[in-house]
């Protein structure tokens, strides 16, 4: 699929989560890093274009379909959920990003400084404990990987000199104790509640966005719905005493409540 060169997020939407950054989100070193604050704040607004998000939507369909079906899978056979998890860990490492989910140990939520230190160290998770929500478990790098994409497409990301920004490395200091003053700017791009006007930004308006497009991304739809009624069916309760895949997690020893990947 081919993308403008030339599209850029809407003006007016970047500069009002740039001032919001600047007022409410950003301490320390980071209140002076105005290629950090402006890329936040692109970010942020590519994620409310709702046109751009759906063109890369289609296309992360179409490439989870091709994987399936090198795999000869159906989306109802076991093993399919797991092909849309490891598209996304590729797309993401080959970005730059750390390679594997991380996830949270039994049915607890991420503190605030496990958190960090997921993001600081380049780290996507899988919101298990989010699975049966509108939330859904892999909506956070579902994010990302539309944000990668759109980069590569169109450069709508600059760092110092007009170089092109390293995604990998925004994401990163999203995990600096700076870039966290009265709220986080995490919360702000891309973890805000659910409301018509920041689209995407909201991973329940994405999941919803997702369910109800299901003849452009019925791919994605009926994967998605797959792990969100299998989280419903089960609960939470289950993660608590579930056994430790040994061959893909261990155990952190900086942060013992978050499980990373096991490396290779």
């Amino acid at each position: 699929m081919t993308f403008e060169k030339t599209w850029q997020p809407n003006v007016q939407d970047v500069e009002t989560l740039e001032k919001q950054i600047k007022n409410e989100r950003v301490s320390g070193g980071l209140v002076d890093d105005s290629n950090f604050i402006k890329n936040c704040a692109k970010i942020g607004a590519f994620l409310m274009d709702e046109e751009a998000v759906l063109k890369q939507l289609i296309e992360l369909n179409r490439k989870v379909s091709e994987e399936l079906n090198k795999k000869n899978l159906n989306i109802s056979d076991k093993g399919a959920v797991k092909v849309l998890r490891s598209f996304l860990e590729k797309e993401l490492a080959e970005a730059g990003f750390a390679t594997g989910f991380c996830q949270t140990k039994g049915s607890k939520g991420l503190s605030n400084k496990d958190f960090q230190w997921i993001l600081s160290h380049g780290f996507l998770f899988k919101d298990s404990t989010l699975r049966g929500l509108t939330h859904g478990e892999f909506t956070h790098a579902l994010q990302w990987v539309l944000i990668v994409w759109q980069q590569k497409a169109t450069r709508f990301l600059l760092g110092a000199n007009e170089k092109e920004a390293n995604i990998s490395d925004i994401y990163k200091t999203l995990g600096s104790p700076d870039a966290r003053n009265m709220r986080s700017i995490w919360s702000l791009i891309v973890d805000e509640a659910q409301d018509e006007s920041v689209k995407s930004r909201s991973p329940e308006w994405l999941s919803d966005y997702i369910h109800k497009n299901k003849e452009s991304l019925e791919v994605l739809q009926q994967l998605l719905e797959k792990r969100f009624k299998k989280g419903q069916e089960e609960g939470i309760g289950h993660l608590e005493g579930k056994e430790l895949r040994t061959d893909r997690y261990e155990v952190n020893q900086e942060r013992p409540n978050i499980l990373v990947p096991k490396s290779k």
